[in-house]
């Protein structure tokens, strides 16, 4: 179970990393995103991509 945990958490920040370097549109991560969390039975999530000390998403 921890491993899956690692490796979700694993997956979030390189895609949050995609994102915050504009390599990728927010809405395909978001339904990534979404999709692992119910594969995976993940019942909630905070995610915050921070750029120049600003939320932006």
């Amino acid at each position: 179970m921890y491993k899956n945990n690692r490796v979700l958490l694993s997956s979030l920040f390189w895609f949050g990393t995609l994102l915050w370097s504009s390599l990728v549109k927010a809405e395909p991560v978001d339904k990534l995103i979404k999709a692992l969390m119910k594969e995976r039975h993940i019942p909630g999530l905070q995610l915050a991509v921070v750029k120049d000390d600003e939320i932006v998403k």
